[in-house]
This record gives C-alpha cells, structure tokens and sequence, in this order.
C-alpha cells in the first residue's frame, strides 16, 4: 500500500474523513439554487386595491432590475402627465367652489379658461401660465388641504409644483417623474426579470373592485403575493362606493386574498406603502380608527396595522411577511425585493425537503 493509502486509512479510522452533514447540506442547497436559475420564472402577484402603488412598485422594478424606460417609453408617458395635471387642477377648482372660497378677479378668467379644457388636452404654454397662477390661488392652496375629501392623486401636487417643466415642447419624464404620473391599470400586465440571475415574473393587475374578477386568471403558479396596501389612505373612502373606507377596505381583501384556497401553501408579504404620507398625517389616524390609542408614535402604529391585517388570516400557520413601503422610494423597493427574493427562495428550498 502506498504511502498515502496508508496515511488515509489510518486519519479516516480517527475520524477526519467522515462526511460533514452540514457541507453535504450546502451542497444540495447550492445545487437547488442553480436549478432554480436554470427552471422556470419565480412568479410574483401584485394584489391590492386600487391607486395602492402597485404600478408604482411594478414600474420601480422595471427601473431597479431590468432595462428601465428609453426615451421613446418616456415620451410616450406625456399625455399622462398633462392628464393628471388638469384633472388635479379641475378637481381642486370644484373643491373650492363647494368650499366657497372666493378667487381672485384675475382668478376667476383663469378657472373659466381652464374649467373648459379636456382632460386629454395638450397642456400649451398659456394654459400652463392658468394653472400656475391658480396653484397659487389662496382658494386653490385651501381646497389642497381638503385634499384627502376628494381623493386627489399624491402626486398632484408635486405635478402642480413642476407644471411648467412638464409643457416644455422639449419635455422628456425622467424615471424619477414616471414613478408619480397616475395612470389606472386595466388588465393584467407582465414584467420579467432577474435578480442574482434568478430569473422572476412580476405580475400586476387592476385593483379597482370592476377589476378583480380578473384576478382568478392569475393564480397559477404562484411562488409569492405581494399584498399592496395603501396605509395613509385611512381618512379616504372609495370612488366606487363613497361609503366605504379604503383602509378598511384594503384590510377586508387582505383577508380574501390569504385566505383563498388557492393561495394555502404560499407566502404572503403586506407591503405597508405609502409611509411617508401615513406619518405626516399620523395624528389624524385615531379619528378613523378609534381603538387605536397610540398618538403620534409611529412604530405603535405600524404594529397596530400589521395586527389588523394579520386578524384577518384564518391560519395562524400561513406564512405573512410585512415590510413599511415607500413606492416612490427606489432604495425602499430595492431593499424591499431583496427581502423578497430571500423569501422566495427559502421557501423553494423548504418545499423541496431542504430545510
């Protein structure tokens, strides 16, 4: 026997060639995570109800992990853009009129003008100089404050701040300014991509209550739901039924949604988004929801929602994981799929035995 044979022979009869469990284990998770490369898409649902920011995130993905928006894609965002920024001008003139708060004389020309403007109208340059003139307007500044009552978009004002910058002939969004332009999903829209070269399909449908009869075509296949719900929209009521919280609302789905047979054995993450704006407001959040007792303490707040979303799960058991959202926020997305990607991953490696 050769030297070495019997080096071998005699250390492996002391113990030191035994296999190692815990590298045969990595072995087969490292194995595991290469077929997931290799296989099929990891397919994430955006769910939640509507103007919740679930394009908002779709399109932060598009931004973080895959190509992005050339210019042609930006430019075609314009009438967006001019869309949203009539319709938040009309809507805040007609909040003052009900408020009756009195315009300017000079005021008063410029809501005629602009009062008979379509909302697919091309902002022109004079147009612009009515609508900058009015977001001045005391009336126009009171009927913002009101905004909530109204259901203005977010980004109304951030529009309204810019509306110049945006009728510029020369105009190009950048990618910043396409996370806050609003437009309405109606569909189902598909976004593939690859983190860590793993490959995922995010999915994003309509939340709007007309909408989510289409949901059901999406259930397929799911290895994550990405619950989205819009937590500052607590002091807001539905434009479908004006009687109905949108909170409230949000949370009543939430419980659909993790309760569905359909959805049993996959992992659920509640995106609680739109945290900047829930926390500028905080002091307002126990005249909606009185139980609430906390003040302006905001992790009280967040563990107070999280528990309201989590009472509605039926199984203790299913696995729910949240995380405090910004949708506007790229570094708040990044880091947010990150955690995502983990999510899905270990729960691949569970089912397949490895845990």
């Amino acid at each position: 026997q050769s030297t070495w044979g019997k080096f071998r022979d005699k250390h492996c009869q002391m113990g030191f060639c035994r296999k190692d469990p815990d590298a045969s284990l990595s072995r087969q998770v490292t194995k595991q995570l290469e077929n997931l490369r290799r296989n099929e898409p990891r397919k994430l649902l955006l769910l939640g109800p509507g103007e919740a920011g679930k394009s908002t995130i779709f399109r932060q993905v598009k931004r973080i992990h895959d190509s992005g928006f050339d210019q042609n894609v930006r430019s075609s965002y314009i009438p967006a853009f001019h869309a949203n920024i009539v319709e938040g001008i009309k809507m805040l003139i007609a909040q003052a009129l009900v408020m009756e708060t009195p315009f300017s004389d000079d005021g008063k020309l410029r809501v005629a003008h602009v009062m008979s403007r379509r909302l697919d109208d091309q902002i022109t340059r004079e147009l612009a100089v009515d609508i900058q003139h009015l977001w001045q307007e005391p009336a126009i500044r009171a009927a913002f404050e009101k905004r909530d009552v109204i259901n203005l978009g977010d980004s109304v004002g951030y529009l309204l701040d810019r509306v110049e910058h945006f009728c510029d002939p020369n105009f190009i969004p950048s990618e910043e300014d396409l996370v806050r332009v609003r437009i309405r999903t109606s569909g189902i829209s598909e976004l593939p991509f690859r983190m860590h070269n793993v490959p995922f399909l995010v999915v994003d449908v309509g939340g709007q209550k007309g909408e989510r009869k289409k949901w059901i075509h999406c259930f397929d296949n799911v290895h994550a739901v990405l619950f989205v719900a819009a937590i500052s929209e607590f002091d807001r009521y539905m434009s479908e039924d004006p009687t109905q919280n949108r909170l409230a609302d949000a949370i009543h789905l939430f419980g659909q949604v993790v309760n569905a047979d359909a959805f049993a054995q996959t992992p659920v993450i509640l995106f609680l988004n739109k945290s900047d704006i829930f926390f500028d407001k905080l002091e307002k959040f126990a005249d909606h929801f009185p139980e609430y007792t906390a003040g302006s303490d905001k992790d009280a707040a967040i563990a107070f929602l999280v528990t309201k979303f989590l009472n509605e799960r039926k199984n203790p058991a299913h696995a729910v994981y949240h995380h405090v959202t910004c949708a506007t926020d790229k570094n708040s997305i990044e880091f947010v799929f990150q955690a995502v990607r983990d999510i899905v991953l270990n729960s691949n490696i569970e089912d397949s035995g490895f845990s």
